[in-house]
Formats: structure tokens, C-alpha cells, sequence
């Protein structure tokens, strides 16, 4: 889509600020709420935003390159060199760079060859493989193909997280359940931008409430089955059906909610929700961190993790700013 709609951006940004107080050690139920549909939530805006040209496939390869590997190698760099700085002052061992390098070439979460940013690779990933899908629907030309295309993926995903219990190369395992996800988002683009405009404001509440419950009280069974958190990162799902309703509901709830709020700063993040992941975790939440211990702030305090995402959101503005002006590169915008 070449012209933005505007609550796509809301629900991204509404998506990244979840990101940010997820990665701010948020704990207790909040967190089971937020990990049972936030990285969902990016995976099928995914799919609801893209446009497939099978034509033009060359392009919209070159164009994922631009917009997700390049800003991702280049954001991986400048963590190396952080690191390597960090080395001369004496604050890290030179084993860590290495398998921080190691990491960033294998990308393998939740293991010691893990890297960062590994959202973005993932997301390479699953346009890569819903321009695969395309091609194949195109060609077999039946009905619920798509959905059949979905429901394998995230079989295979699922099954590859809970048998092997070991990420693939650059998470692959994480990139079939995310596509599982695009792939319905794709298919119901049309669906939910007219819903934006002929759903009454009155249904809408009714349905983010009902929504909401759904999510909560099933990702809360979920989890207590598990006796954790869902956390796609670390390979931890519980039960498919229960994970899959969750997840929907959560995201159902928050496009739904995005469709009746105005807001700049939302969709100021929703634009710069690339910089807003590759800053914030790895750059500027151990920087708040620090300033914080300078005034006795207790980490254990229920509130500090609140208290860190409004810092960072406030803080990420600038940065944002100044990247999209004088460095485009590494928001993939040139």
C-alpha cells in the first residue's frame, strides 16, 4: 500500500510501545497479557499491509533488503562496536563479542549464537515466503489455499518449537508461525479497512471488550498450563488452540481499539517502529537504567518498568528525527 492508513500506523505504534514494556522487564499478569498477542500482532500487520506484484518480484525482494537486512546489519554493527568500546573500558569479556557475532551471522534466539534485533531478519523471512505463497496460490488457483498455506506453516513451526526445542538458523521455526499470522492478514486486508469505516463506534467498543476477555482469560489458561509466560522467543507456545485464540483476540482487540483513537504520537511510532526496535533495547533502556540508579529508583518497584517505556518513548523521538534526516540507511527509507 502506497498510501498509509492510518490505523495500521496506530496499531504498529500501540504494537512497539507493548515491545518497549515488554524489554522493560514488565512482570506478573501485565506480562501474560502483553506476550500473548503483541509479536502476533506485528506478524499479521505484516501480512495486512503487504502488496505482492508477482511481476515485479525482483523489486519487492530488493526493496525487503532495503527496508529490513540493511537497516539490521547495520544496527548489528554498531551493537559490535559498543561492545568492542565496552571491552576497552573493561565492562565486557571479548567472549561475548564473539558470540555476539556469532549470533548476529547464525541468529539462532534464545541460545549463546542468539544475536539481536532478531525481528527483523524473521520478518525478511516471512515476506520472502509469502511471495512464495502467492506464486503457488496463483498457480493452484483454488479456494482456501491461503488458509491451508497458514494452517502447514504454523503445524511445521509449531511442531519444530515443541519437538526439537532448538531455534533453526535464523529462526525459521519463528518465521513459519509469524507467516502463519501474515499470511491471514493478508487475506483479511480488505475485510478490516471496511470494517474501519462501516462498523458503528458503539459495536467497536462492545467488540474490543469481548475481545479483550477472550484474549485475557484464554492467554491466562495458556499460561498456567505452561506455568510461564507465552513467549515466542523463547520457544514457549502451550497449547496451539489456546495460543492461536489468544493471539487473535489480542490482535483483533488492538486494530479494532486503533481504529478509534486519534494519535499523532501513536502514529508518529507506527511510522518508526523500526528505530523504535533497534534503539531502544540494546542502546537506550541500560542508559535509563543507569540514570535512574543515580536517583535510588528501585527496580523491583512495581512501576519502574512503566516508568523506563514512557522514558524511552519520550527519548526515541529525537533520535527518530535525527536518523529519517541525516542517516535514512538505517531506518531502510533511502
Amino acid at each position: 500500500m502506497e498510501n498509509r492508513i492510518k490505523f495500521i500506523d496506530y496499531a504498529k505504534g500501540i504494537g512497539i510501545i507493548l515491545v518497549l514494556l515488554g524489554h522493560s522487564e514488565i512482570i506478573g499478569l501485565p506480562k501474560i497479557w502483553l506476550y500473548s498477542f503483541h509479536m502476533p500482532l506485528f506478524f499479521f500487520l505484516t501480512g495486512l499491509v503487504i502488496n505482492i506484484n508477482l511481476k515485479r518480484y525482483k523489486s519487492f525482494i530488493k526493496k525487503r533488503i532495503k527496508s529490513l537486512l540493511i537497516p539490521f546489519f547495520c544496527f548489528s554493527i554498531i551493537l559490535l562496536f559498543k561492545d568492542f568500546l565496552l571491552i576497552i573500558i573493561g565492562n565486557k569479556d571479548f567472549n561475548e563479542i564473539f558470540y555476539d557475532l556469532l549470533g548476529t551471522l547464525l541468529q539462532m534466539r534464545a541460545t549463546d549464537f542468539s544475536g539481536s534485533f532478531w525481528f527483523l531478519p524473521v520478518i525478511f523471512e516471512v515476506n520472502i515466503i509469502l511471495l512464495i505463497e502467492e506464486y503457488i496460490s496463483s498457480k493452484i488457483k483454488r479456494k482456501y489455499t491461503e488458509y491451508i498455506f497458514s494452517l502447514i506453516c504454523f503445524i511445521i513451526g509449531y511442531t519444530v518449537i515443541t519437538v526439537l526445542k532448538y531455534p533453526l538458523l535464523w529462526n525459521f521455526d519463528a518465521a513459519l508461525i509469524a507467516t502463519s499470522f501474515a499470511i491471514l492478514g493478508k487475506c483479511t486486508k480488505n475485510i478490516f479497512i471496511k470494517s474501519s469505516i462501516n462498523i458503528s463506534l458503539l459495536k467497536k467498543y462492545k467488540l474490543i471488550v469481548g475481545f479483550l476477555l477472550i484474549n485475557f482469560i484464554v492467554g491466562l489458561i495458556n499460561s498456567i498450563l505452561i506455568n510461564n509466560s507465552i513467549d515466542l522467543y523463547w520457544s514457549r507456545l502451550g497449547n496451539p488452540i489456546f495460543y492461536l485464540i489468544a493471539a487473535y483476540a489480542g490482535i483483533f482487540m488492538i486494530l479494532i481499539f486503533s481504529m478509534i483513537i486519534k494519535s499523532s504520537y501513536l502514529n508518529f511510532a507506527g511510522q518508526n517502529s523500526l528505530l523504535f526496535y533497534c534503539i531502544h533495547h540494546e542502546f537506550l533502556f541500560p542508559i535509563i537504567k543507569k540514570f535512574l540508579s543515580l536517583f535510588n529508583v528501585d527496580e523491583t518497584f512495581f512501576y519502574y518498568p512503566y516508568i523506563i517505556t514512557i522514558i524511552m518513548c519520550i527519548t526515541l523521538i529525537p533520535f527518530c528525527k535525527i536518523i529519517n534526516r541525516y542517516i535514512p540507511i538505517l531506518a531502510g527509507k533511502y
